[in-house]
């Protein structure tokens, strides 16, 4: 008999409302893989729960010039049917910090048998995306049902998606800035391999685009803590 397999597409998850912002921000910013302070769990979650809510105040007016909510929840749902669709099998998804989410993506996960492919949508691995997503699977669901793409920042496909993308925009002879998220140094500095694997992916796609000249930065600083 066929082993039954359901694949756990895992993304960052995103506000579908301004009322859902507070929240949101809440999980993310007491998520302690994301922010190291070194302090006890319940004081980290005292202190960034205030800074939650009051940053939600200045995040809600961005949120509201795009419409009102992140589009990130949507996209996810859509490349889940895309692929339940083009793979023939159960696709399950998982908003990390859409705390709302969470009961009905257990019981869901629960409900199935057999073996649990889990795909982040982070090509490049961190500890504070697939690393934090890991772990709050770990405490809830079954580990040894699951098998992981832990990464996927040079993988043939993936680097052949990205260059077709950018040749349906190119002339061949322009600059190409590449623009990662940013990550604490002190990050780095203890292992964590997110920035290499950003070079390496860099280096993959610009060898497309011999002729053109290619930048990487890194954008969103979080945090004091994330220069």
């Amino acid at each position: 008999m066929k082993q039954e397999k359901t694949l756990l597409l895992v993304n960052f998850g995103g506000p579908r409302s301004l009322e859902e912002i507070p929240a949101f921000l809440t999980s993310l910013l007491t998520d302690q893989e994301v922010i190291r302070t070194g302090f006890p769990p319940w004081l980290h979650r005292q202190i960034f729960t205030r800074v939650a809510k009051k940053r939600s105040l200045t995040v809600s007016e961005d949120y509201a010039k795009i419409g009102g909510k992140s589009p990130i929840f949507e996209d996810t749902e859509a490349l889940a049917s895309a692929l339940s669709e083009k793979l023939g099998m159960r696709v399950i998804t998982f908003h990390r910090y859409l705390p709302s989410t969470h009961a009905a993506f257990i019981k869901r996960v629960e409900a199935t048998s057999g073996e649990l492919i889990v795909l982040p949508l982070f090509p490049q691995f961190s500890y504070a995306t697939t690393g934090s997503i890991a772990l709050f699977l770990a405490q809830r669901l079954d580990s040894r049902r699951m098998r992981w793409v832990a990464s996927y920042a040079t993988h043939p496909s993936y680097i052949a998606a990205m260059q077709s993308q950018l040749k349906e925009h190119s002339r061949g002879d322009e600059t190409f800035i590449y623009s990662a998220h940013g990550l604490p140094k002190s990050f780095i500095e203890t292992g964590d391999p997110y920035q290499r694997q950003c070079l390496q992916t860099f280096e993959a796609i610009k060898k497309g685009f011999p002729e053109a000249d290619h930048l990487i930065c890194y954008q969103s600083q979080l945090a004091r803590v994330s220069g």
